[in-house]
């Protein structure tokens, strides 16, 4: 595999979006990347439209199609998907000669956290000495993560 170094302009392509407070969770490796790649198509899924009457957003991924691209077997994929509902974390409905929909379900401590951090960013800019405009500086994210989860500490200059 080639690698590069991350600079200022670059641009990451497709990535898997895991959310935090998952990784503490009891779910295991490979529920963790299905759940990513689940959240990942669905947020696609919401960028076209694909909800159903409800304004639920859906997606629909075959057994045979996440074990390709995982390189697992069907009965792991199996275990996994009857995990993530377990947990809550997916609901699939058969619809048919189409097989299952699968909505995703998003923890409430994720949407919480990007509620405030969203609250953050949106702090007024100030204007530096040296005629550069930036945020006011703070280091709320460390005090709103462990409000929120309480199972991460994070310090200034920490990067994951």
């Amino acid at each position: 595999m080639e690698t590069d170094f991350i600079y200022k302009d670059t641009k990451v392509g497709a990535y898997i979006p895991v959310p935090l407070c998952l990784l503490n969770s009891s779910l295991g490796s490979t529920e963790l990347l299905i759940y990513g790649m689940l959240l990942n198509r669905a947020l696609l899924s919401q960028k076209n439209g694909w909800g159903d009457s409800d304004g639920r957003i859906f997606e629909r991924y075959t057994w045979d199609d996440l074990a390709e691209l995982i390189g697992r077997g069907r009965t792991t994929i199996g275990t996994a998907l009857k995990k993530l509902e377990h947990e809550e974390l997916i609901i699939r409905e058969y619809s048919g000669r189409d097989g299952y929909c699968i909505y995703v379900k998003i923890p409430s401590e994720f949407r919480k956290y990007n509620q405030a951090i969203s609250e953050i960013r949106s702090q007024p800019v100030q204007k530096s000495g040296n005629g550069v405009f930036r945020k006011l500086h703070t280091n709320n994210y460390t005090e709103i993560h462990d409000q929120i989860t309480d199972k991460y500490t994070f310090k200034e200059g920490e990067s994951l």
